[in-house]
């Protein structure tokens, strides 16, 4: 028998990899911006803290007799500045007394927006100078012992070397004169061994017996971003007029379910896969291939023999793809191990720790080294749902061409009505392209998940900072963006169960008959070539099988067909 090669229609297999690729490059600005066209902007206070003794409210000079091994000059400025910070105190009515274990905690935070400056009121204040003293970290028992050190040795660590204390949000932590130690670089506040309990709390060698708290008004907003918003509706009207274009360009009935093709082909059987009835997605790859080598315009097809195989779920897809989708996972996994090494960089060791940061938190600790603009953090913050969208679309492709095998293996064991989308007689309707529900929905719902906790891992972050005036800084200002370790390791792991779900789908194995067709629609006309009585096929319950009288000789026929078919029968010709 001599065919002549399949049309170019039918080469629209090997295109079908870069179905994703366009559908994710048309998107690329609504990934990168949309998620950030709305934005919080954060308040954050310089503030200072003074230690000091109950009879420095009612008049008295600041104590200074708590100062050991302090230089006479560095004493003189301390009593200044107390005496500065009174005047303060008493020319602002915005002060509210806090108990013990409400002050520790209402400065626990790295951005304080509703409180600033702060007066704590002790039975003594002792500060050591740094220069000569240092803890003694063995005493785990919350009350440190300080021992003296040669004014050459080098200091440990970095002290609260200065009273007043001032705080600044740009430095973290913000919070470290909360530490008995006076360590800010390693205070941990939350620790039992600087902090027993907040109701013993003794910052400044003595228990502290209340706080009086400036009371600031907050400043924090809702932005929208002009710029982004203007871009975001733009790209939605060029991408909703491209839609509108396709479907006035092609107004007549598409194929877009497997039923939608069968039935088409059955209704108008294409002459040029006649006699190719066993021809598989593969076995048409090849013929392709050699046409191309030999450069030929016709080749002898000859009978085939049936030879059922049971085919893993994974055979469906182009090795092309598989390796695409599993590169790109592979390199996302390589880039994710790296942030997390580096986001778990002064982060708690424990879990219980580690999960208290939380997801999406601010904490001071998690904000990337570098300052970004406005469209620039929003860019940098959303690359991982570009990246993500684009996984999805890929591994959504690898499930859609598994589960049309599936759907076309059932035909061999099953008489069944054609799924299409517009039905009539005895068709089914479509609620669904080619994902049932019970696929579908959980992988939107993990593809949801994922994407939120992208947004988690890695968000953008605006910080207005309020000096000690009231008045906003710009040039302490914060723009950059933060991350969340937490956040990082919980994407990394669902996103890890969608690959382990792809690789367990695919060993499957569909049923030993059918050849395997997938999305190709040379294998789906090669069987769709009915006898010629079987005129309203494509309305009516069909079956794939052995039609009497469809072959010729001892040659067999096998055709989808809504008549009587049989098994074929292995080893047998047919075509």
């Amino acid at each position: 028998m001599v065919v002549r090669r399949a049309p170019t229609s039918y080469r629209r297999l090997r295109d079908e990899d870069d179905v994703e690729l366009k559908e994710t490059t048309n998107s690329i600005p609504l990934h990168l911006l949309f998620n950030s066209a709305v934005f919080p902007n954060l308040q954050a206070n310089q503030y200072s803290v003074l230690p000091a003794t109950e009879d420095f409210l009612n008049g008295a000079a600041w104590n200074a007799s708590g100062l050991i091994d302090v230089a006479t000059n560095t004493s003189e400025s301390i009593v200044k500045a107390a005496e500065q910070f009174r005047t303060n105190l008493m020319k602002h009515s915005n002060y509210k007394n806090m108990s013990t274990a409400d002050c520790f905690h209402a400065y626990s935070n790295q951005y304080i927006s509703e409180i600033g400056d702060a007066l704590l009121i002790q039975e003594a204040v002792i500060w050591r100078s740094p220069d000569t003293w240092r803890p003694q970290w063995a005493n785990h028992s919350g009350n440190y012992t300080w021992v003296r050190h040669s004014t050459s040795f080098p200091r440990p660590l970095n002290y609260d070397d200065e009273l007043p204390f001032t705080s600044s949000p740009s430095v973290y932590p913000s919070n470290g004169w909360r530490c008995p130690s006076r360590s800010l670089t390693n205070c941990t506040a939350s620790s039992a061994v600087e902090v027993p309990s907040p109701d013993v709390w003794a910052p400044y060698g003595s228990p502290v017996k209340y706080c009086l708290v400036e009371e600031v008004p907050e400043r924090c907003e809702l932005q929208l971003s002009f710029n982004i918003v203007t871009s975001v509706i733009i790209c939605n009207i060029i991408k909703a007029t491209c839609m509108w274009l396709t479907l006035w360009r092609h107004r007549k009935p598409g194929l877009v379910t497997l039923g939608d093709a069968i039935a088409s082909f059955l209704d108008d059987p294409d002459p040029e896969t006649e006699g190719r009835c066993l021809h598989s997605k593969e076995l048409f790859q090849a013929e392709w291939q050699w046409e191309r080598h030999h450069n030929r315009e016709e080749i002898t097809i000859d009978p085939e023999a049936f030879a059922p195989q049971r085919q893993r779920w994974g055979k469906a897809s182009s090795k092309r793809r598989w390796f695409a989708t599993y590169m790109l996972y592979i390199i996302a996994i390589i880039v994710a191990s790296v942030f997390i090494k580096r986001s778990l960089q002064g982060m708690p060791s424990s879990f219980k720790g580690l999960w208290a940061t939380g997801l999406g938190t601010l904490n001071g600790n998690n904000l990337l080294s570098m300052s970004t603009s406005l469209v620039g953090g929003v860019i940098l913050a959303n690359v991982p749902q570009a990246v993500l969208s684009y996984l999805y679309l890929c591994f959504n492709a690898l499930y859609t061409c598994m589960l049309v095998a599936h759907e076309w293996a059932r035909f061999f064991y099953e008489r069944r009505t054609l799924r299409v989308t517009s039905p009539s007689s005895q068709q089914r309707s479509s609620y669904w392209l080619q994902l049932p529900y019970t696929y579908a929905v959980p992988l939107t719902v993990a593809s949801g998940l994922l994407h939120w906790l992208a947004s988690q891992s890695l968000f953008m972050v605006q910080i207005t900072v309020v000096n000690d005036d009231g008045e906003p800084d710009p040039g302490l200002s914060i723009s950059t963006c933060g991350y969340s370790p937490v956040a990082i390791i919980l994407t990394t792991i669902v996103g890890s169960f969608i690959v382990l779900g792809g690789i367990g789908t695919a060993l499957r194995r569909y049923p030993a008959g059918m050849p395997l067709a997938s999305s190709c629609s040379a294998a789906i006309s090669a069987a769709c070539h009915p006898p010629s009585e079987d005129i309203d096929a494509a309305v009516l319950p069909v079956q794939w099988g052995v039609v009497d009288g469809g072959g010729k000789g001892e040659v067999g026929h096998c055709t989808f067909t809504s008549m009587r078919v049989t098994e074929p029968v292995p080893g047998k010709l047919y075509a």
